[in-house]
């Protein structure tokens, strides 16, 4: 089967040209011998030997079957599993850490790194049944823009995204967007998001293109809402610790109670949450000066918490953070 240019988009209609040129390519290949049927094990034993087991299967989807305006970029390998919606600015909808590998656990109620059960950080809310859709909601990695008190997330804004190959990173660079705040005032801003094969790493640069007031400053608010959970049971937060290391005085650590605490230090070193339960730790780094590290964790029974950055941009400049996913042992 011809494989098509690494940049365009999955289309998932009958009537698309890339459906109908990869299905006559098939045709012909199988009337004229060309194609050779191997079981599942010799199929998976020779695409093992034909790639790096470190190099990430990635694809930019076009839902034309559903919602032919929406794409999503999905990403996969060894370290993680990650999918970023361009019908929310470019946030992770979601995201399975598999740093700390498959971990069978003899209690049920335990966690573990089954297929069946995968842990995630970050899901999409799809299910019907109403168990399901309390698992992971509220959990988001995005940016928000603040000034004056108001907060105007990028998640709420839609755009789309060209992938591409440099070297051994792959990108996705998105098409600006433009949000305007209530007095009026609009700042238009750009993603680029860049995956480094086998660092499991995802690095985000925002870039202020353009305000409507060449003179003003906006704060960006880089986060991660997360949760500690897996596809078969409800997320618990009461195995997280949320960190903050800025040196030995100023360092913080807060250990998952309900509380609703939260902590915030100028000029920090990284912001971080472990999760014991699956044994990984995801590192939020930033970079510049004049930037803001805090976590929270939520009041009560809430399962998610967050972590990020924040600092004030001007006219053309660009924030750049790093999620790093890690072994906690």
């Amino acid at each position: 089967m011809k494989k098509k240019a690494i940049d365009n988009p999955i289309r998932l209609t009958a009537a698309s040209p890339e459906y109908g040129e990869q299905s006559a390519d098939c045709g012909t290949l199988n009337f004229g011998d060309g194609l050779t049927d191997l079981p599942g094990a010799e199929a998976a034993e020779f695409d093992s030997r034909q790639k790096n087991p470190t190099a990430p299967e990635c694809f930019l989807q076009q839902d034309d079957l559903c919602n032919p305006y929406r794409q999503c970029f999905w990403y996969a390998d060894p370290y993680m599993r990650v999918c970023i919606d361009m019908d929310r600015g470019g946030a992770i909808v979601d995201l399975r850490p598999r740093i700390a590998g498959s971990e069978h656990a003899g209690d049920p109620g335990e966690f573990h790194g089954s297929a069946v059960d995968e842990a995630f950080l970050i899901r999409e809310v799809r299910q019907a049944d109403g168990i399901a859709a309390e698992l992971g909601a509220g959990t988001l990695r995005s940016a928000r823009l603040c000034r004056n008190g108001e907060e105007l997330d990028l998640c709420h804004s839609r755009t789309k995204a060209a992938f591409n190959r440099e070297g051994e990173d792959r990108v996705l660079t998105l098409d600006p967007v433009e949000l305007e705040f209530s007095d009026g005032f609009r700042a238009s801003i750009q993603t680029v998001i860049t995956f480094a094969e086998g660092s499991a790493s995802i690095r985000y640069d925002r870039r202020v293109l353009s305000l409507s007031d060449p003179a003003a400053e906006i704060t960006v608010k880089e986060y991660l809402a997360a949760c500690c959970g897996t596809a078969q049971s409800r997320p618990d937060a009461s195995g997280v610790i949320l960190q903050i290391e800025a040196g030995e005085e100023d360092s913080v650590a807060i250990l998952c109670e309900g509380q609703g605490r939260e902590a915030r230090v100028e000029d920090a070193e990284e912001a971080s949450c472990t999760l014991r339960p699956i044994k990984t730790r995801a590192v939020m780094l930033a970079n510049g000066r004049r930037k803001t590290a805090f976590v929270q964790e939520n009041r009560g029974s809430g399962s998610v918490f967050a972590i990020g950055w924040e600092r004030k941009l001007r006219e053309q400049d660009c924030f750049t953070t790093w999620l790093n996913l890690e072994r906690a042992d």
